[in-house]
């Protein structure tokens, strides 16, 4: 492995997007694929015959930094960064300030949520669209659980947790060969 440089995926390189919205001041995402299996019994024998999976479950949450309509961050939304505006002009998402609404509960939408790592840009340029890879991507996500803290001498920050339906993993990019080669 020397002379080869290590891709690792780093947290300071990540851009998280909820339904193609990136997320401002994400500070974290953490998510877990279940797999549930049922045991296949066969009459006479004592030992489960195979293990067959019937559903995958995708769970997790992710974390902001919250600021206010009044904050003096550039290019800030004009209302802030609250649950309300994941969504704001897209017509397609909905409100996700409806998952947490009791009179519309009902009419909460799901999303897709995206992570994307940046490429490392010649001359310290801003990175563009084509300057990431996408990594993950978790399918119709409905928002669960809202949290929110506050201390005094700290900044408010917000955790939200979503289930989905489907994870893929779009990062792996080994190649088929007969050589028998080990994965990079």
């Amino acid at each position: 492995m020397s002379g080869k440089k290590p891709g690792l995926i780093t947290g300071s390189n990540a851009k998280i997007q909820l339904g193609g919205k990136t997320l401002a001041y994400a500070t974290d995402i953490q998510y877990s694929v279940d797999v549930a299996v049922i045991p296949v019994e066969v009459m006479g024998r004592f030992e489960v015959i195979t293990n067959e999976p019937i559903a995958i479950t995708v769970n997790g949450s992710f974390s902001i930094v919250r600021y206010s309509k009044s904050s003096p961050v550039p290019d800030a939304a004009v209302s802030g960064n609250g649950v309300g505006k994941f969504a704001a002009g897209s017509p397609t998402l909905g409100d996700q300030s409806n998952a947490f609404n009791p009179g519309k509960i009902l009419s909460s939408s799901t999303v897709d949520i995206k992570i994307f790592q940046r490429k490392a840009v010649a001359g310290g340029a801003n990175p563009t669209a084509d300057d990431t890879n996408l990594l993950v991507t978790i399918s119709d996500c409905r928002l669960t659980r809202l949290s929110s803290g506050l201390n005094k001498r700290g900044i408010m920050t917000e955790s939200y947790t979503f289930v989905g339906t489907m994870y893929q993993d779009e990062s792996f990019t080994a190649e088929a060969t007969t050589t028998g080669t080990d994965l990079t």
